[in-house]
């Protein structure tokens, strides 16, 4: 469970959707909340800070300097579980992270990271967590459980399975029935790899999806956690590379900039 949450803003409706999701995790662990402002001078926004601080019944620190790097070293210091940022502006959905106070947030942080889109405050309800079956994804899948934050919510493993042995079928001539008996069993083989993953990280799941990849991996975990009305979608991180690899390519990535609902990022080291 967590103890200790630390939440960024900067007085925008995106930062207001961001904290209002860190009170409801805070007041649901009964953690402590640290909120954080960064300007230029370290005193813009003083008295701001101080009454969202106290709305929110948190601690409020005024820093000036670079925002990623003040995060980042408060979240060290109050040895925070978990760091709740609001989602970037969109203005290029190329560029969406890059460069950002987010980008650098979740590149160097050792905890997981939350970015909060969804307005909803509620509990959690329903889980998407996406998994390649990796050593990464095994690990996303315990400190999801050790945060606490899916303890009441519904839980669904989702695996996109590939099937490339399709173009060399196609090319022997092989029949269409065929071909579909195979893609019916590459789609079984990964249910049960769910069902195997899902024994062994102890998630509690509720459902096993695997989806046969029609779109971009993380695309397709969008569109599939908007299907199932889930509110969170999880996925893992790659450490001090940045958010690069996470199952078939830049699929946390994708997720960050294409959800419409909260991401939990976990690092490998968290």
């Amino acid at each position: 469970m967590l103890r200790s949450v630390l939440a960024a803003t900067e007085f925008s409706n995106r930062c207001d959707i961001a904290l209002a999701r860190a009170v409801q995790i805070a007041t649901q662990m009964r953690a402590d909340l640290t909120l954080v402002h960064v300007s230029s001078d370290g005193k813009a926004g003083h008295d701001e800070l101080d009454q969202a601080a106290q709305a929110s019944m948190a601690e409020g620190l005024l820093g000036s300097g670079d925002p990623s790097r003040f995060i980042l070293e408060t979240a060290r210091r109050k040895k925070a579980d978990l760091l709740v940022l609001g989602a970037p502006v969109r203005s290029s959905v190329r560029d969406f992270l890059s460069g950002t106070t987010a980008e650098k947030v979740i590149r160097h942080s050792q905890v997981p990271v939350l970015m909060a889109a969804g307005t909803s405050p509620e509990p959690y309800r329903k889980v998407i967590l996406a998994t390649d079956f990796s050593e990464a994804s095994e690990h996303a899948a315990y400190a999801l459980k050790k945060t606490g934050l899916a303890a009441n919510a519904l839980v669904q493993l989702v695996n996109i399975y590939e099937t490339p042995q399709i173009p060399l079928m196609i090319r022997a001539g092989t029949s269409s029935a065929e071909i579909e008996s195979y893609v019916v069993q590459q789609g079984r083989v990964a249910a049960a790899k769910l069902a195997e993953f899902d024994a062994k990280t102890r998630c509690g799941a509720s459902a096993f999806i695997p989806k046969l990849s029609q779109a971009s991996t993380g695309r397709m975990i969008c569109t599939l956690a908007v299907e199932t009305e889930a509110d969170l979608i999880v996925v893992g991180t790659q450490g001090h590379s940045g958010i690069k690899r996470f199952m078939l390519g830049s699929v946390a990535e994708e997720v960050l900039r294409l959800s419409q609902m909260d991401v939990l990022a976990i690092p490998v080291s968290a």
